[in-house]
C-alpha cells in the first residue's frame, strides 16, 4: 500500500518539524542567531460533546460489521440444522 501525501501537506509537516527543532534544540550560545524565546504549543481548549457514548456506538460500522457477520451466522446455523 502506498501512501499519497499533497505537496502542500508535506511542506506543512516539514515546516512544522523545523519549528519544532527549533524550540526543542538546546542552544549553547555558539550560534549567531540571535536567542529567541522557546515557541510552546498549546492544546485548543476540549469542547463539550452533547453526544452519548451509545449513540457514538450506534453510529459506528466497527460496531455493525461484526453485529451483521453473528447475525447471518446464527441464520445459516439454524438453516443448516
Amino acid at each position: 500500500m502506498m501512501l499519497m501525501i499533497s505537496p502542500g501537506a508535506l511542506l506543512r509537516a516539514t515546516a512544522a518539524h523545523a519549528q519544532y527543532l527549533s524550540a526543542t534544540r538546546p542552544s549553547h550560545g555558539l550560534s549567531d542567531e540571535p536567542s529567541r524565546p522557546a515557541l510552546r504549543m498549546h492544546r485548543p481548549p476540549r469542547e463539550p460533546t452533547a453526544e452519548s457514548w451509545i449513540s457514538l456506538v450506534l453510529r459506528d460500522v466497527q460496531f455493525w460489521v461484526p453485529v451483521v457477520v453473528l447475525a447471518a451466522g446464527l441464520v445459516v446455523l439454524r438453516w443448516i440444522s
